[in-house]
């Protein structure tokens, strides 16, 4: 097995979010503002139409310039929804924020 060590754990903030709620803009309401790493695995595969958008917008905007958004493999920023966003090139589903 692996751990991680301390200091990582004690720099990463979990965080639990209504992602397609019509109140909250941002994913967490979080004094630290936007991340430099947005992990959102297997669940853009289950919202369709307005759903899939404001999820798509929270994340968007809860990463800060120079961040990265990671989907699941099966996931990808549909065209038009990622003009913010850039594929790192690797053929996986990770987008770097400009």
């Amino acid at each position: 097995g692996f751990s991680i060590s301390r200091m990582l754990r004690q720099r990463v903030q979990f965080s639990r979010a209504n992602i397609t709620g019509l109140r909250d803009f941002r994913p967490a309401e979080s004094i630290f503002g936007t991340y430099h790493i947005v992990l959102c695995r297997n669940l853009l595969l289950y919202y369709q139409g307005r759903a899939r958008e404001r999820a798509l917008a929270k994340l968007a905007a809860a990463v800060e310039p120079g961040g990265c958004l990671v989907l699941g493999e099966a996931e990808y920023l549909p065209e038009g929804s990622g003009a913010d966003f850039e594929q790192d090139g690797s053929g996986l589903a990770i987008y770097h924020k400009r």
